[in-house]
């Protein structure tokens, strides 16, 4: 809910992008011109807007969490999906989600266990395998980590992802290696 309803209760306007290059004269003075956000902030405000009619729903916590966690901020990932698995311990999307904003939180230690119980839920590794590779390169494990982040690569080609192996091969001594890895970026 950054820029969501707070613009608006201030009195702001908002315009879609294609509008604005329409017609810039007629904005009355003092108008706010922000883009729409179809990304992340637009995901937390739908999650949020739903957990008003339903503030146990374990859907639009874990959604919320997830939004949060795309916007950078860890700390409230961590208290929507903390709440999602108050509502539904069996919910192995809010356990992730808890062991992601943990790692985010430079928390590794406590996340792994987190992402343990995780697969022993069902999820699939490859889910979760970019975080928790994370989650071992910082605290030293840098094989583990490789081995998570190639498995995360092999389900979907992240930059990001990309980015961490070769970074942790680099450190290993691997320079050809991480040299091939970060190539195609």
């Amino acid at each position: 809910m950054r820029r969501g309803l707070l613009p608006l209760a201030l009195g702001s306007i908002w315009i879609a992008p294609g509008a604005l290059a329409q017609n810039r004269t007629a904005l009355p003075p003092g108008a706010i011109v922000q883009p729409t956000d179809a990304g992340a902030n637009s995901d937390l405000n739908r999650n949020l807007a739903a957990l008003a009619q339903n503030p146990r729903s374990v859907a639009a916590l874990n959604g919320a969490g997830a939004a949060a966690l795309d916007m950078g901020d860890a700390n409230a990932a961590l208290n929507f999906f903390t709440r999602a698995l108050d509502a539904d311990p069996a919910s192995a999307r809010a356990k992730a989600g808890m062991a992601q904003a943990l790692v985010r939180q430079e928390r590794a230690s406590e996340a792994l266990p987190l992402f343990a119980e995780t697969v022993r839920m069902g999820a699939p590794e490859a889910e979760i395998a970019a975080d928790r590779g994370l989650a071992w390169d910082t605290l030293g494990y840098p094989a583990r980590a490789q081995a998570d982040y190639a498995l995360s690569l092999r389900r979907e080609d992240d930059p990001e992802v990309r980015r961490r192996l070769a970074l942790s091969l680099a450190i290993t001594g691997q320079r050809d290696e991480a040299l091939r890895v970060i190539d195609p970026q």
